[in-house]
């Protein structure tokens, strides 16, 4: 059996960090006592000295074995998304994983693989008591040094242990990625609406259909703050006579027959309808089948096993293209970029390339182009993989595989929003977690709604919006089309983090807070359409200061008061979804929001309370819901008299319940006696 060493010193001065435990693996065997390694409160980094070619090391876990948990594994271009795995027990986790959360009665422990620096790095399950970590490295110059391939942190806050393993990761795979509250701010146009194009392959991109379908909706007071265009607009050829059916990249340009009047042409007539940004979707390797060889000639790029050429092998020249590229399309009016097809990188790795180095490559390029020529990085697609999760130096969005909304499959559905929410537990702190685009209505449209409108991040919406749509809309957006956003990204509540929604008889919970309010949104998720019960509480906000809160339901109302761990007990029904707001109590007065809208507080500007009265500012004149235990005297919009209703056993006072959203800022003053 090898025997392990502890190197804290030596290690953490050539990482220029601080790491408590190092367990530094010298040749593949079973490497016992990792539970103790890892301690009950603390940070493991277990370093593999030089190797070439593959490598299985495997660890016993103790108690971790029996634990219960999630595994994160990157899904395959061709395959539908599967990466969420829940599991009884370690030995149960899917090959390929390459993140693992698990959960004992006061402690949660999570598993980050580290693919860089010509190393891949992957756990595999071994016996009822043992994990596997299955490593590949190429014959690099990196390949020569010892590398961090899995990094291990537990503690009592789940929250905490992700922070802290993501931040140290970042370090430990070269530093070329940054933490999300380490990147500029997101650009204002993303604070509206959009619509994508059809994609391929249910549909294409044209200037005729998208010019028709966004007057359309402008003409219904819809106008999207920004435009993508999907896959399929590109101009594309065969790469030979003998090969028609693969296509490449042959130009910047447009496909010609789609748009006969060119991007240029095209993004005029969108900005004369009202459309400011325009974007457009790209394959990380230019186009998913590569670049053309009469484009590839320009830029000296090399060739796959399969005669495709490709990017990514040379920083400088990769970085060239994206450059030239992103240049002709600005010049075109083009705004902003979305990537995709991240996971095809592999396929075009040559036998003894390294594969980290092309992702690396390839993400520095495409954001440093972005930055330069878009003033802003790309969205991020299909970016899972432990490959590339590390080379996001400025990109602040990112996107993941999903369920297709197949209103034929709520099963899938009800899958999309639990590995959304999943994702986003550790995701956040890299990039601001996305969807994909709200294609159709479904019968779980109200849940994606409340998703969206919670999830602090993009809301893109594919096709014509119907009129169930358009009302759900309005339940999370301002009139002029701004969205009404948290100050976090909806995170899922500890106590469900490791419980599969499917398959659990209490409802999904999940919070985020905006400015003094905390929201809690509880999801029915349960297959067999039954009714769930379950119960919200202030410990289901992460840090929240123990004070008594008004709580208010979106579907119910004002529901109650609730201090330290007590709890209010809710119900859903099948498909159901509802948020409950907490509004802190302060001298006897707690502002609940406009119930209008998903985020109740998200109108509410400013609130300024004093000894005789309290000034609530809103962005639009909506219906105000406080909660007030002191005796009312008269209420004011803007120094007019508005109605008002008062429930004195309850302490709800209702203003303009009967009022439409008015869409001009306003005040209300309400006077105590």
């Amino acid at each position: 059996m090898p025997s392990p060493s502890v190197l804290d010193a030596t290690f953490g001065e050539r990482a220029n960090i601080e790491l408590p435990r190092i367990l530094r693996c010298s040749a593949a065997g079973t490497y016992e006592n990792f539970e103790e390694f890892l301690g009950q409160s603390g940070l493991l980094a277990v370093e593999v000295e030089p190797f070439v070619g593959d490598l299985q090391l495997t660890f016993g876990l103790g108690t971790l074995a029996r634990n219960p948990g999630v595994a994160h594994r990157s899904p395959m271009r061709g395959q539908s998304y599967n990466g969420v795995h829940y599991v009884s027990a370690m030995d149960e986790i899917p090959g390929d994983t390459f993140l693992l959360i698990a959960r004992d009665q006061a402690h949660y422990t999570c598993l980050l693989c580290l693919s860089h620096s010509d190393m891949t790095v992957r756990m595999t399950p071994g016996d009822a008591q043992t994990l596997n970590l299955n490593l590949q490295s190429g014959s690099s110059r990196k390949a020569n040094r010892s590398r961090c391939a899995l990094l291990c942190a537990r503690g009592p806050k789940l929250s905490a242990v992700f922070q802290g393993i993501f931040q140290h990761a970042l370090k430990l795979t070269g530093d070329l990625g940054k933490p999300r509250t380490q990147k500029g701010k997101l650009p204002i146009w993303i604070n509206s609406w959009g619509w994508q194009s059809p994609t391929l392959p249910t549909g294409q991109p044209s200037h005729q259909g998208i010019i028709e379908a966004v007057t359309e909706m402008a003409r219904h007071g819809c106008t999207p703050g920004y435009v993508l265009l999907g896959e399929g607009w590109q101009d594309l050829a065969a790469i030979s006579p003998r090969r028609s059916e693969h296509k490449a990249l042959v130009s910047f340009g447009a496909n010609p027959e789609l748009f006969p009047k060119g991007l240029r042409g095209f993004i005029d007539e969108l900005h004369g309808i009202g459309v400011i940004q325009v974007g457009v979707w790209h394959g990380i390797m230019g186009s998913r089948g590569g670049i053309h060889p009469s484009l590839a000639a320009a830029y000296d790029l090399p060739t796959d096993e399969q005669g495709r050429y490709f990017l990514g092998h040379d920083l400088g020249g990769t970085f060239q293209f994206f450059h030239d590229y992103y240049g002709h399309l600005r010049q075109e009016g083009v705004t902003f970029n979305e990537v995709g097809d991240q996971h095809s990188i592999a396929t075009f790795c040559r036998k003894g390339m390294d594969l980290t180095r092309l992702h690396s490559n390839l993400q520095t390029a495409m954001q440093g182009a972005a930055s330069t020529q878009f003033n802003s990085a790309q969205l991020n697609r299909e970016c899972l993989g432990a490959e590339n999760i590390f080379y996001w130096p400025t990109s602040q969005i990112a996107c993941c595989d999903e369920e297709e909304f197949d209103d034929k499959n709520p099963v899938g559905i009800q899958r999309t929003v639990r590995n959304r929410l999943q994702n986003s537990l550790w995701l956040q702190h890299l990039m601001l977690p996305c969807t994909a685009p709200w294609r159709q209505p479904c019968p779980y449209d109200e849940t994606l709604a409340i998703y969206q409108a919670l999830s602090g991040s993009t809301m893109t919406l594919s096709g014509r919006p119907d009129f169930e749509q358009q009302r759900h809309m309005a339940k999370l957006m301002l009139p002029d089309g701004r969205l009404i956003r948290p100050n976090r990204a909806l995170t899922v509540c500890e106590r469900c983090a490791v419980e599969n929604p499917l398959i659990s008889k209490k409802p999904y919970l999940a919070f985020t807070t905006k400015s003094d309010w905390g929201i809690v949104a509880a999801f029915n998720l349960g297959a067999g359409h039954k009714t769930l019960h379950g119960t919200v509480s202030l410990e289901d906000l992460e840090n929240w200061p123990d004070a008594p809160c008004a709580v208010l339901s979106h579907h119910h109302g004002f529901v109650g008061v609730i201090k330290g761990n007590e709890h209010l007990n809710i119900t859903l029904k099948p498909e159901q979804a509802d948020v409950f707001t907490f509004a802190p109590i302060h001298d006897g007065v707690a502002v609940l929001g406009c119930y209008s809208y998903y985020l109740a507080p998200g109108p509410v500007s400013e609130v300024s309370l004093t000894e005789d009265d309290i000034h609530i500012h809103l962005l639009v004149a909506a219906p105000l819901v406080v909660y007030c235990e002191r005796k009312i005297l008269d209420v004011h919009c803007d120094n007019h008299a508005v109605p008002w209703e008062y429930q004195e056993h309850r302490h709800v006072l209702s203003i303009e319940a009967r009022q439409h959203v008015v869409n001009k800022p306003c005040c209300y003053s309400i006077t105590f006696e």
